[in-house]
């Protein structure tokens, strides 16, 4: 009897060595580590119970074992919402949209964000937001044209009070012509003060035309030219036209008379100017082109 119990022991021994050698080697096929045969190893038959019973509970259950490296390599873990870096933001999408798709919070961080770089600059990326729903927003743009309004309002002040104290300093006067055809291109004047402003501008070139020619620039006779065909004064475009120099005309100027004489149907005329343009040394820009080629094959 001793001896029969020595041989199932035996057997069993060797049964359980073999299971756990066989358990190591798949393991390390696997790729997985094989430690746990040395607990069947040193615990012959309960290491295996310890080990397989908690996993049939769990099947029993319907809870599935736990794989961890498995689960490590295919679960992706999902980036965080994070607040967008405004001036990043503006890059990439026109304010009015990124005003559009935004809570009330982050419009107002985008709208102070951008006012904060550079008033004077930025305010006009933000305007499209003084009609925005929330009052708030509105309020940030109402403020900002303002304080913009006092600032331009102020310089033209400052230039103009310099000038007429000095009347003989024409350089004083290309600065105050300066600041003011800034002001009106700012957005921020309402059309009959603009035309008030374009008024005073065109009679200070006028001045410069009889005096100072010479310190004239392709930039005043263009902003002069684009007032005079704004205000309707038609008979004085042209005859200012007569009086630029070839070297400062450009492309702008030969856009405002353009402008001019297809709002009056003059197609003469403007196929003129169109060919002026066209034979000129004047270099156009991506805009300037694809005017050009489409009135070309218009004409054709």
């Amino acid at each position: 009897m001793g001896d029969f119990m020595g041989y199932i022991v035996l057997g069993i021994v060797i049964i359980n060595t073999i299971i756990s050698i066989v358990f190591a080697i798949t393991m390390r096929n696997k790729g997985q580590k094989a430690g746990l045969a040395l607990f069947f190893f040193a615990f012959p038959v309960l290491g295996f119970l310890v080990y397989l019973i908690p996993l049939l509970i769990l099947r029993m259950r319907g809870v599935g074992s736990y794989d961890r490296e498995s689960l490590v390599k295919r679960m992706e873990v999902k980036k965080e919402t994070v607040m967008p870096i405004v001036e990043k933001e503006l890059n990439v999408i026109p304010i009015e949209d990124a005003m559009a798709i935004s809570s009330n919070v982050e419009k107002r961080t985008l709208l102070l964000e951008q006012l904060k770089k550079d008033i004077s600059v930025n305010y006009k990326t933000v305007l499209v937001a003084g009609n925005d729903s929330d009052s708030e927003s509105a309020h940030y743009v109402a403020a900002a044209k303002m304080e913009v309004d006092r600032r331009k309002q102020s310089q033209v002040s400052g230039y103009k009070k310099e000038w007429e104290a000095d009347k003989e300093n024409y350089e004083k006067l290309i600065l105050y012509l300066d600041a003011l055809s800034e002001y009106i291109s700012s957005d921020l004047l309402a059309e009959k003060e603009a035309d008030i402003y374009k008024i005073d501008y065109c009679q200070k070139v006028s001045e410069l035309l009889q005096k100072k020619k010479d310190m004239l620039t392709s930039k005043e006779y263009s902003c002069c030219l684009e007032y005079l065909i704004e205000l309707g004064q038609n008979d004085m475009a042209e005859s200012l036209w007569e009086h630029i120099p070839e070297g400062c005309k450009s492309e702008r100027n030969y856009l405002a008379m353009l402008k001019k004489y297809y709002k009056d149907v003059n197609k003469e005329m403007f196929y003129k100017y169109l060919d002026e343009l066209s034979s000129s040394k004047i270099e156009l820009s991506s805009e300037g082109l694809r005017m050009l080629r489409y009135w070309r094959e218009r004409r054709l």
